[in-house]
């Protein structure tokens, strides 16, 4: 264990020589960039937040109002940028340490961090969330009207996102 920032981390890979050498150099960054209090997971938390925020707005609006051909490109664009987004963030937070809630450490371990992100209830919302991503190479395949139903229900799937707004809040309140 290591004291960092006041607080204390756990990372076995600090306890075992092999461990280290054996993690990718790439996975052990994104760890370090992503620590709980670091200025970059605080930008990237709140980053997520608004494009969770726009998804729970314009979704509602694309469904109901605007299905069809009546989406403005840009959104239609936008919107895949953002399931981009989300798929990064649902692979980064395999990697994201967390804060222990238990002994109040930072957990820097990878296993630990990605047997805890997939037995949290996030993991699902988040996996689910990400299957419009799918939709992109069937586009060339479908139909107009084909490519109209699946946009609806690839939005319902989008709208599941709003479920990680109150714990996405909660990370950000943290950072007063």
């Amino acid at each position: 264990a290591v004291r960092t920032s006041g607080r204390r981390v756990y990372d076995s890979s600090f306890d075992r020589d092999e461990t280290l050498t054996k993690s990718p150099k790439m996975s052990r960054k994104i760890t370090e960039i992503f620590l709980p209090e670091s200025h970059v997971r605080i930008a990237w938390d709140v980053f997520i937040f608004f494009v969770i925020w726009y998804n729970s707005v314009m979704t509602p609006i694309r469904i109901f109002i605007m299905s069809g051909k009546g989406t403005p490109e840009v959104l239609v664009s936008l919107d895949a940028i953002f399931d981009f987004i989300f798929v990064a963030d649902t692979i980064i937070r395999f990697f994201r340490p967390y804060l222990d809630e238990n002994s109040g450490d930072i957990v820097m371990d990878q296993h630990m961090i990605a047997t805890q992100y997939r037995g949290s209830f996030t993991f699902y919302i988040n996996s689910i969330a990400c299957i419009p991503i799918l939709k992109l190479p069937l586009l060339p395949f479908l139909t107009a009207n084909q490519l109209d139903v699946m946009n609806t229900y690839f939005n319902v799937l989008r709208m599941i996102r709003v479920l990680h707004l109150p714990e996405q809040f909660q990370e950000l309140k943290r950072f007063r």
